[in-house]
C-alpha cells in the first residue's frame, strides 16, 4: 500500500485482500503497510475496528490499538476507544490475561464499576481464562443493565444482558432480552457480537443470535463458541 494511503483507501483494500489471501498473510500485510505509520490515531483505530470482523485480524488489531495507546498526549476519548477495542480483540483472540490486565489498569475493583461494558468484558475474560464463569460479575452486569432496559437501542446491549441472565439462572429473561437484541439489529452497519467477539453486519449478527437462542433454550452448560 502507498505510504500516502488514507484509512478510507486501506479499509476497502483490507476487504479485497481477505478472500484471496491466507488468513495470516492477510493480517501480516496490513500490519506491515507503510501507510499505517503515517495515519492519525483515530484512523488507526478505524482500521483496527475493521480488522475486528475476522478472527485472523485480531492479533493485528491488538497491536494497532497498543500502538495508539502509546501515543503521547492522546485525548482521553481516543484512549478509551483504543482500550476498549484492545480488550475486545484480546478476548476474541483468547488472550484473556492481556484483556484482564488492561481492564485492571483502569478499575481497581471491577465489582464496584458502573461501566457495564468493562464489567461484562472482565467477566468473559475471567471465564475464558479460568474455564468457569464468575457469576458475581455477571450478576453485576444484570444489575447495571436493568437500569437501561427499554431505553437502549443496541443489539449488543441486549445480547450481553441475555447471556448474563442465562449464566445467573434466569433463562426466560435471557430469551426475552435475546428477542430485544434481534429487534435492534442494524442490517447495514456493523455491530459487535458477544457470542463470537467479532464485529458483524446484520445477517451474521442474526446467525449468532440464533446460536445463542438454541444454546440457552437447550438448558445445558453455556460456553462461548470461540473459547
Amino acid at each position: 500500500a502507498s505510504r500516502n494511503a488514507t484509512e478510507f483507501e486501506l479499509v476497502p483494500a483490507i476487504e479485497m485482500l481477505r478472500p484471496i489471501t491466507q488468513a495470516d498473510a492477510w493480517a501480516d500485510a496490513i500490519s506491515k503497510s507503510p501507510a499505517i505509520a503515517t495515519l492519525e490515531p483515530s484512523a488507526v483505530l478505524f482500521i483496527a475496528n475493521s480488522l475486528m470482523s475476522d478472527r485472523a485480524g485480531l492479533p493485528t488489531a491488538i497491536e494497532l490499538c497498543r500502538a495508539v495507546m502509546r501515543v503521547e498526549n492522546l485525548s482521553d476519548s481516543l484512549r478509551a476507544i483504543a482500550s476498549e477495542q484492545f480488550v475486545l480483540s484480546a478476548i476474541g483472540a483468547r488472550r484473556y490475561s492481556e484483556a484482564i490486565e488492561e481492564l485492571n489498569a483502569h478499575v481497581s475493583d471491577i465489582s464496584l464499576s458502573n461501566d457495564i461494558s468493562d464489567v461484562f468484558n472482565y467477566g468473559v475474560a475471567v471465564w475464558g481464562l479460568m474455564k468457569d464463569p464468575p457469576l458475581d460479575v455477571f450478576r453485576r452486569v444484570v444489575e447495571l443493565g436493568s437500569e437501561r432496559i427499554g431505553s437502549s437501542t443496541s443489539a449488543n446491549f441486549y445480547q450481553c444482558l441475555s447471556l448474563s441472565e442465562a449464566l445467573t439462572g434466569d433463562r426466560e429473561k435471557a430469551l426475552d432480552h435475546l428477542a430485544s437484541a434481534r429487534q435492534n439489529v442494524k442490517q447495514v452497519t456493523r455491530q459487535f457480537s458477544c457470542w463470537s467477539y467479532l464485529n458483524f453486519q446484520g445477517s451474521k449478527m442474526n446467525d449468532d443470535l440464533d446460536e445463542m437462542r438454541a444454546a440457552i433454550s437447550g438448558g445445558g452448560i453455556l460456553a462461548l463458541p470461540f473459547f
